[in-house]
């Protein structure tokens, strides 16, 4: 008899570690902290610098954002990382992701998570005028472009998402030129010197740091031109940037919106983290407007984008 009970008490006693096992498991899903990971990733570093800002106003004990590690590529890379289901939110330029979602219907699936500000298009020349490389020693004369639109059977270079804004210029916009790549914009400024491009294309908030670098007096600024401005309304914003030295003045342009997108999860957490980011991000724009990157000046708290918007799930 003693026997049998022992048994009981062991079975009794093992029922009772599995179920108070299991109910740990349950409580410590539902307090689990929430976190989002981001991909930020920019060539200038401005990407990084206002998720580091988010990061220092909304991170607190029970919610956590942090960086998606090994990322590059900028615009392009961050839209990478969240396919590759690496990060759960990027910072990716609006004519990029028109591009590659219109040529793969699977990225459809991602939407506009908050909305920043917009990039600007910079069209570089060389200030004395194109020349073709010379054939047989002879030397051609000289070609002055007053805008993008003008330059006709002639490369224009660019980089990363760069690229993916020339084939929507060139496409939808009805340009005229041909599009070069290069990964690095040192190459694509030496191909203009050399005349193998007429021109130098770069995408991104004025003033760049790389542009404010370049000899004023050979290099300038050149509109994009309404010809091409005309068509891509729906894309592209219509603006002006103005550089000391490469422009007599503001030169006319048109500029991407940059956004965080991100998808449709199915868990609480997730759903949660998406949620907090957002809620976050818009009760601390003022603040951040205040106190952050200059880009947030130029952030406006009603404006929902040109993509899809992300309705979160009612909790």
């Amino acid at each position: 008899m003693k026997f049998f009970k022992s048994i009981s008490i062991v079975m009794f006693s093992a029922s009772t570690f599995l179920f108070l096992s299991s109910f740990t498991a349950f409580a410590s899903d539902e307090s689990e902290s929430l976190s989002l990971s981001v991909a930020a990733h920019s060539l200038s570093g401005s990407y990084e610098k206002m998720l580091g800002e988010i990061i220092g106003t909304c991170v607190d004990d029970k919610f956590n954002i942090v960086q998606a590690k090994g990322v590059t590529g900028g615009t392009v890379g961050n839209l990478q990382s969240l396919a590759d289901n690496t990060s759960q939110a990027a910072f990716v330029r609006a004519d990029v992701f028109r591009a590659i979602s219109d040529a793969d219907n699977s990225y459809k699936r991602f939407q506009t998570l908050v909305t920043l500000y917009h990039e600007p298009v910079h069209i570089i020349v060389l200030r004395n005028g194109f020349q073709k490389p010379g054939v047989m020693g002879k030397v051609t004369g000289r070609t002055h472009f007053n805008s993008l639109s003008d330059i006709s059977e002639l490369s224009v270079g660019g980089g990363g998402g760069t690229v993916y804004t020339l084939k929507i210029l060139k496409g939808m916009g009805n340009g005229k030129f041909n599009i070069s790549s290069y990964e690095k914009s040192d190459d694509m400024l030496a191909a203009l010197d050399k005349g193998e491009i007429a021109a130098a294309t770069f995408v991104g908030a004025a003033p760049l740091p790389n542009l404010l670098k370049l000899d004023k007096n050979k290099y300038k600024l050149i509109p994009v031109g309404d010809a091409i401005a005309q068509s891509l309304k729906g894309i592209y914003k219509s603006t002006s940037i103005t550089y000391s030295g490469l422009s007599d003045g503001p030169v006319s342009t048109i500029a991407s919106q940059l956004v965080i997108l991100t998808r449709k999860f199915s868990t609480k957490t997730k759903i949660d983290a998406q949620r907090n980011f957002r809620q976050c991000f818009y009760k601390n724009l003022d603040s951040l407007k205040d106190n952050g990157s200059p880009g947030w000046q130029l952030i406006d708290a009603n404006d929902r984008g040109v993509l899809d918007w992300y309705e979160i799930p009612a909790k």
